[in-house]
């Protein structure tokens, strides 16, 4: 088995509010204490978003590309997928920076090692969400996002780019079966401290806004994952991938 360079990515975005500040800061600070904990030695890329010029400035495994000003949750997406692709790295595993992440060495062992077993793929342990969520570079240059602003309630970003994935590049996908595995938490989108939080917010239109894109790469009625996907409405390929990865048969 080959050992594949793999590199950690985080978009991360501190708010001018204080006390929001506050509260993204100190779960950021929590999930690179985290990230090192658990993935020892893995490089970092971090694209940081109206951060302070001190924050991490000399850690020896962590590169920062800082931004003054805001690039949107997509427009982080986009430069951390094109620093990724000028690297040498093979896999990027992605989060965000208010992601909540546990494990055990066993876990971390065999999260890392299934990516090594799957070069030229693309690896997810849930929904449509890109966190804890492991990318080949071959994959990578073959899909780009669609700029979809969430914070503009234009649509769901992550919800499309996994989709065009499994449009695209369904026999590559794999997921990542095992429960005594690196976890991860991500603060609901109904937190006042989230990113793109707007009370009030009309879900179901943004789903239909999220659909109506996906139109343009597949214009079949179908179920969208991430947007109430059930398992006996997946596509073919992709629920005998899950049951033979899972051991299933039904």
């Amino acid at each position: 088995m080959k050992q594949l360079a793999k590199v950690i990515g985080i978009i991360s975005y501190l708010p001018d509010n204080p006390e929001k500040r506050e509260i993204r800061l100190a779960l950021l600070k929590k999930l690179i204490t985290d990230c090192n904990s658990l993935f020892i030695d893995l490089p970092i890329i971090i694209i940081a978003q109206n951060w302070p010029e001190d924050l991490y400035k000399d850690t020896k495994n962590i590169t920062i590309y800082r931004y003054k000003e805001p690039l949107t949750i997509v427009g982080a997406r986009i430069k951390l997928r094109e620093i990724f692709l000028e690297s040498s790295y093979d896999y990027l595993i992605m989060l965000d920076d208010d992601c909540e992440i546990s494990g055990t060495p066993e876990g971390v062992k065999n999260y890392l090692d299934f990516i090594d077993n799957n070069p030229d793929c693309w690896i997810t342990k849930h929904g449509s969400l890109l966190k804890l969520f492991a990318i080949s570079k071959t994959i990578m240059k073959q899909v780009e996002y669609d700029i979809v602003r969430l914070e503009y309630l234009e649509g769901y970003e992550d919800t499309i780019f996994f989709n065009k994935l499994l449009l695209f590049h369904e026999s590559a996908f794999r997921h990542f079966p095992y429960e005594a595995m690196v976890q991860d938490r991500s603060h609901s989108t109904a937190d006042e401290n989230s990113t793109w939080y707007r009370p009030g917010v009309d879900l179901r239109e943004l789903q239909e806004k999220t659909r109506t894109i996906l139109k343009k790469y597949d214009k079949r009625e179908k179920p969208i994952v991430g947007l109430h996907f059930k398992k006996d409405e997946m596509p073919e390929t992709l629920r005998k991938n899950l049951e033979e990865q899972l051991g299933k048969k039904d």
